[in-house]
């Protein structure tokens, strides 16, 4: 009887070898195991043949302790370091986690106010037409000053002296200060509805609900055209005699006296653009502060265009630039008689630009983030595989332990091909709806 419980104590302690090798924290890898220690052998200490003296057992464990325990300040030492480490970690992924929540909650508001924008847009044209540039002007209020601080931070405020900006503000001169100013009007409607509005194309302009700046990127373009839109076409026209003089004394643009009012008002940008910005600031601009001019030159210098401007003495590269851009204006210009005194085709056309920037920001979502998404994912699989070769890199916070959920390499990683499966729209064979 004591022969066969003997035995199976053999047994057990047989199956059960003790490593520590698998701990990459330690300095020098620790491997007891009781089968293979030439110093220890259990074998030699549970003799078949004989029965066991108790006292020579006793002598053999605290032999056995004493080996184990000559290797624990070593264990607890590199535990310490292990701990510190891991815990400069947590601080990090904290401070990040903060400044995430800071940003989702801008991006949050940023989404509720576009399509507050888009709903209020639509509700006032069909309602209340006449309050569609009183919310425009607010909307202006608010945009610029935040797109100057923002744009001050990262050095880019020159972009504010871009054509677009100083649109908006002949407008605003038109709505509140010159009403009856035929020459507004006509150089106003044709830049909004030839530059800014074709810009969208040209600079992929898109509807992007959390983005605060690209909101405001859109809007700076597209609501230019659609304030004149609605004064020269919506808006009854008792109202527009009395609160816009101009509209009813141009009845039709005609198209060689549109281009050169519409030149005359480009040509004070160009000239006040390149005086301030291009002369005045030309030493920041050379130290790296950039301007549309400099983006423009790097983001096309490997096409035709681009080739073209750069074979140019550096100091004529800037008045090429120019004279593309105002070709480019008088082009877009072109069709605006027609828009002007054709309702239909006029809407017909704003709808073309703005769903052009809605796919732009379909694009965004579905490419940018699904990429990022997918990113993320392979980072996290990566880690998980790491985690499961070595158990010992993925310690249990106190946090995880007292939530009772499973957080082993093995249940990440399912969860990690669920969450995948569920990206992809493959869930249990089917399709997610």
């Amino acid at each position: 009887m004591e022969r066969k419980r003997t035995s199976s104590t053999s047994s057990s302690i047989q199956a059960s070898p003790m490593s520590y090798a698998s701990y990459d924290g330690l300095e020098e890898p620790l491997a007891f195991n009781l089968d293979e220690s030439p110093q220890f052998d259990l074998i030699d200490l549970l003799d078949f043949n004989n029965y066991v003296n108790l006292s020579d057992m006793k002598r053999r464990g605290s032999e056995f302790k004493r080996k184990i325990g000559s290797k624990t300040p070593k264990i607890d030492k590199e535990l310490e370091r292990f701990k510190a480490r891991f815990s400069r970690h947590v601080d990090k992924a904290k401070t990040k986690w903060n400044s995430k929540n800071v940003v989702r909650t801008r991006d949050k508001i940023a989404f509720v106010l576009g399509v507050f924008n888009i709903f209020v847009s639509a509700l006032l044209i069909g309602m209340a037409p006449e309050w569609i540039h009183v919310f425009y002007s607010a909307q202006l209020a608010y945009f610029m000053p935040m797109r100057y601080i923002s744009y001050h931070r990262k050095g880019m405020h020159y972009f504010m002296a871009d054509l677009c900006y100083w649109v908006n503000w002949l407008l605003v001169a038109f709505l509140w200060v010159a009403p009856g100013s035929t020459g507004l009007l006509i150089s106003t409607y044709c830049l909004t509805h030839g530059s800014l509005a074709w810009a969208i194309v040209a600079w992929r302009n898109s509807l992007v609900f959390h983005s605060m700046d690209k909101i405001c990127s859109l809007f700076i373009h597209v609501y230019p055209p659609l304030v004149l839109h609605t004064i020269v076409h919506v808006l009854p026209r008792s109202y527009v005699n009395t609160r816009f003089p101009a509209v009813p004394a141009v009845q039709t643009l005609n198209f060689f006296n549109a281009m050169v009012v519409a030149s005359i008002a480009y040509m004070t940008w160009q000239v006040l653009y390149y005086v301030f910005i291009q002369v005045r600031k030309q030493a920041k601009i050379k130290a790296g502060r950039p301007t549309s001019f400099t983006w423009l030159l790097k983001s096309y210098s490997k096409t035709w265009i681009g080739r073209m401007v750069l074979k140019l003495p550096e100091a004529l590269q800037p008045f090429a630039f120019m004279m593309i851009q105002y070709a480019y204006a008088l082009v877009t210009m072109v069709p605006c008689p027609f828009w002007y005194a054709n309702r239909t085709y006029a809407a017909g056309f704003l709808i073309l630009v703005f769903g052009w920037s809605v796919w732009n920001g379909a694009n965004y979502y579905i490419e940018v983030f699904g990429s990022r998404f997918q990113k993320e994912l392979e980072r996290l699989q990566a880690e998980v595989a790491e985690w499961e070769r070595n158990p010992g890199t993925a310690p249990v916070t106190p946090a995880v332990e007292k939530s009772g959920m499973d957080f082993s390499g093995g249940a990440i990683s399912d969860g990690l091909s669920k969450l995948t499966a569920l990206g992809t729209g493959d869930v249990g064979g089917g399709k997610a709806e």
